[in-house]
C-alpha cells in the first residue's frame, strides 16, 4: 500500500532520482520548454514552482536557496595555456533572477503548463510538453 508516500519514486534509486529531477529543472528553466513524461514532468514541475517562487523575492537568501538546487558542476575551458573555471550555476541563477521571476511577479502560482502529446511508441508512456507560462 502506498499510504502517505511523500515522493514519487520513478522506478529509480534516491540519488539517481534526484539527479534526473534537477536536470529536467535545468532544462526547462534554460529552454523554458521540455518534452519529457507525464510523471517526470509533474515531478520536475514541483521544484520548478518553488524555485520559481523564491526567486520572486530577489535577496541573496533566496539566490543561495535557487542555488542550491539547481547545482551543476563547473566546466572547464582552456584558455591560452591554462584551464579556466567557468560556473554554469551563476549564468543559470542570473537568468532565473533576471528574465524568469520578474515575467511571473503578477501570478499567484501556476509558473508551468503541461500539455499532452500522446504516447510514446515503444512503451506506450504518456509524452507531455512541460512549458512555462508567458513564454509565447
Amino acid at each position: 500500500m502506498r499510504h502517505k508516500m511523500m515522493v514519487k519514486k520513478l522506478g529509480k534509486p534516491r540519488d539517481q532520482r534526484e539527479a534526473l529531477i534537477k536536470g529536467l529543472v535545468r532544462s526547462l528553466l534554460l529552454q523554458e520548454k521540455i518534452r519529457t513524461t507525464e510523471a517526470r514532468a509533474k515531478v520536475a514541475e514541483q521544484l520548478a514552482e518553488k524555485l520559481i517562487t523564491a526567486a520572486r523575492t530577489d535577496t541573496v537568501h533566496a539566490r543561495r536557496q535557487v542555488r542550491r538546487h539547481i547545482q551543476v558542476e563547473d566546466r572547464l575551458e582552456r584558455h591560452e595555456g591554462h584551464q579556466k573555471r567557468v560556473s554554469q550555476n551563476e549564468e543559470l541563477v542570473k537568468k532565473i533572477f533576471t528574465d524568469i521571476a520578474p515575467r511571473m511577479k503578477d501570478r499567484n502560482g501556476g509558473y508551468t503548463r503541461l500539455t499532452k502529446l500522446g504516447f510514446r511508441r515503444g512503451d506506450a508512456a504518456q509524452m507531455v510538453v512541460l512549458e512555462l507560462v508567458g513564454g509565447e
